[in-house]
């Protein structure tokens, strides 16, 4: 009797975005979360020219100063899209209409940094709680994108004049800035006295990743069944939120999704007549794939 034998390849399944060789809602993206789970950590840094980066030596790739945002993608965050929106000179005032029109329609941001306020001091119509007034505005904008927002404090100054003002502007946002960079004190200023030296913007950033990493994980949005999607993900999927498996083959849905590539809802994802829990678990094979496919019956011997 003639025996056919099946021979099977173990493919290579696909971990381009998997961490640790776990399952993950949206695989972090250098320990951070990905907010809209489009496989990109984009951050919209907005402000005046202490977020542009001004008096840092040190350029990016486009020729513009590193300042504390590129310093964060060169030193902690390397996957990160930066979209740099300093503006020298700007109030809060201007930040108010310059940030709806460059924030509307956007929808990929996964944070939004807001630095700004410094330069009220110069305009007539100051007043400490009218920057709050006008910082929580910019704020609403950048969480208008779906980004999780995160506003710092003034940083400190030489000058004696306008200090008073940073201090009563910091004294009005304390309860709702997540960032404090006023305490890295002086010490961080250039020979102007106001914008940070090149060692003062790294300082600066090292500030912010200690801070980025904590509440970007306090920020972790919410997976109720605790298979790996979060619960905003099932319904793109059509899974459940409060079944781990939703199509019952022994693989957890974010499994399927971010690991293995796979349906959640089908039982044989590449309809190649082999389960999707049999290729995983058995053969070691793709079940989002339909090679090496199912063994054909070549040739029957009945035996009587």
């Amino acid at each position: 009797m003639k025996l056919i034998r099946s021979i099977f390849a173990t493919l290579s399944l696909l971990l381009a975005l998997c961490v640790g060789g776990q399952a993950s809602a949206c695989p972090d993206i250098d320990g951070l979360v990905d907010v809209n789970c489009d496989g990109k950590l984009v951050f919209f840094f907005y402000g005046d020219s202490i977020t542009y980066g001004l008096r840092d030596v040190a350029l990016g790739l486009n020729g513009k100063p590193l300042g504390y945002p590129g310093r964060l993608k060169s030193t902690y965050f390397p996957n990160m899209q930066i979209r740099n929106a300093g503006s020298p000179g700007e109030t809060t005032f201007t930040g108010v209409t310059r940030s709806a029109a460059l924030l509307n329609g956007v929808t990929d941001l996964d944070y939004f940094v807001l630095l700004e306020g410094v330069n009220d001091y110069y305009d007539p119509r100051r007043f400490s709680p009218t920057t709050k007034s006008n910082l929580q505005t910019i704020i609403r904008n950048g969480r208008n994108t779906g980004a999780l927002t995160v506003l710092a404090n003034l940083t400190d100054v030489r000058r004696s004049f306008q200090r008073p003002w940073v201090t009563s502007v910091n004294t009005a946002i304390d309860t709702i800035k997540q960032v404090n960079f006023f305490n890295l004190t002086q010490s961080i200023l250039s020979y102007d006295g106001v914008h940070p030296s090149s060692s003062g913007y790294q300082a600066m950033a090292v500030r912010m990743n200690a801070i980025l990493r904590t509440f970007s994980e306090s920020h972790r949005p919410v997976d109720s069944d605790g298979d790996g999607l979060y619960d905003f993900e099932e319904s793109r999927y059509g899974t459940s939120v409060f079944a781990s498996d939703s199509d019952g083959d022994g693989i957890i849905d974010g499994s399927e999704v971010w690991f293995y590539r796979s349906n959640p809802k089908s039982l044989d994802s590449d309809n190649d007549g082999l389960s999707d829990n049999f290729e995983v678990f058995t053969l070691r094979s793709d079940p989002a794939s339909a090679l090496p496919g199912a063994p054909k019956l070549t040739d029957l011997i009945i035996v009587p």
